[in-house]
């Protein structure tokens, strides 16, 4: 049905998302302090150079968890990455 389609694509699908999307938007945009989980740890490299890990993942460790953050010695920003320090220096691995 074709036409169905189309009717419901230029009268009903506009309104209904119009009223969907404060709901969506809302249900998405949390506060640190608004989030909770019962196992959360907030990791961070001690050798980032790109942001201050130290100082932003620890207030978000405050705010969420109640502690400080967790810093891998070894990690630089891609904390996430295993032997990230290797592989930038050799390629080929």
């Amino acid at each position: 049905m074709p036409l169905l389609g189309d009717v419901l694509r230029y009268t009903i699908s506009p309104i209904v998302s119009r009223m969907m999307t404060p709901l969506l938007v809302m249900s998405m945009s949390r506060r640190p302090s608004q989030l909770r989980a019962s196992a959360v740890e907030i990791i961070a490299g001690a050798g980032d150079m790109i942001v201050n890990a130290r100082a932003q993942s620890n207030r978000l460790a405050h705010v969420v968890l109640g502690h400080d953050a967790q810093l891998i010695p070894d990690a630089g920003h891609m904390v996430h990455y295993p032997r990230s320090r290797e592989q930038t220096h050799h390629p080929q691995c």
